[in-house]
C-alpha cells in the first residue's frame, strides 16, 4: 500500500483504497477480512474507504457481489467530503 501510494504521490495522483461490502455472505470473521484489517492497521496515513460494514442493506447492492449506484453515490460523497475529489 505504501509503494502504491508513493507512486501516486510521485505523479501528483491521490490514491484511495476501496473495500466494498459483499451482501450475500457474512465475512466479518473470515481469514481474508482478518488479513485485510491487519494490512490497514500500520498505514493509518493512507486513504482507505472500507465499507465492509455496509453489507446488511440490500439497497447498496445490484446483486450479491455488485454494489449499486446508491453505494457509489455514498462513496463519491465521502470522497468529496474528505477532499479527495471535487
Amino acid at each position: 500500500m505504501r509503494a502504491i501510494n508513493a507512486v501516486g504521490s510521485l505523479h501528483g495522483v491521490k490514491i484511495v483504497f476501496f473495500v466494498s461490502p459483499v451482501y450475500e455472505t457474512d465475512r466479518h470473521d473470515s481469514i481474508v477480512n482478518q488479513i485485510l484489517s491487519r494490512a490497514f492497521a500500520p498505514v493509518p496515513d493512507i486513504a482507505v474507504i472500507d465499507r465492509r460494514n455496509m453489507r446488511g442493506n440490500l439497497l447498496y447492492f445490484r446483486s450479491g457481489i455488485q454494489p449499486s449506484p446508491l453505494y457509489y453515490r455514498i462513496v463519491a460523497d465521502e470522497l468529496r467530503r474528505s477532499g479527495l475529489i471535487k
